[in-house]
């Protein structure tokens, strides 16, 4: 039903502004030509657009949010809190190094491993 609600508003508000549109075209080719009350027409809306843009900018910066932390900052954060189960997945770790070692040395050769230069097309 929200949606339906905010479809609707979208609908009545693109019909707002094509009528917008329309009623400066007229009252601009009463006293200019077509081509100029049609330019008209654009620096307005290109005018709003800008400022519209410029005010969600400006307030997008004066938000002090946190920023997401890194993957290193999240597997830190889990070792201080749950320090048991931590050190139990380092145990099983080395003991599936200890079991499998070329496992261990294939991951150890992905993450060690220089990436390659992405190709410019």
């Amino acid at each position: 039903m929200v949606t339906a609600a905010a479809a609707t508003f979208a609908a009545a508000a693109a019909v707002c502004v094509f009528a917008f549109a329309f009623a400066l075209y007229a009252f601009c080719q009463m006293y200019m030509s077509s081509a100029a009350a049609a330019a008209v027409v654009g620096l307005v809306f290109a005018a709003a657009l800008g400022i519209v843009g410029l005010v969600i900018l400006l307030e997008g910066k004066f938000k002090h949010g946190k920023a997401e932390p890194s993957p290193t900052e999240k597997v830190m954060t889990f070792a201080r809190e749950r320090p048991i189960i931590s050190i139990v997945a380092a145990l099983g770790a080395g003991a599936l190094a200890l079991r499998n070692p070329a496992l261990m040395a294939t991951v150890a050769a992905a993450f060690l491993a220089p990436a390659k230069p992405r190709n410019k097309r």
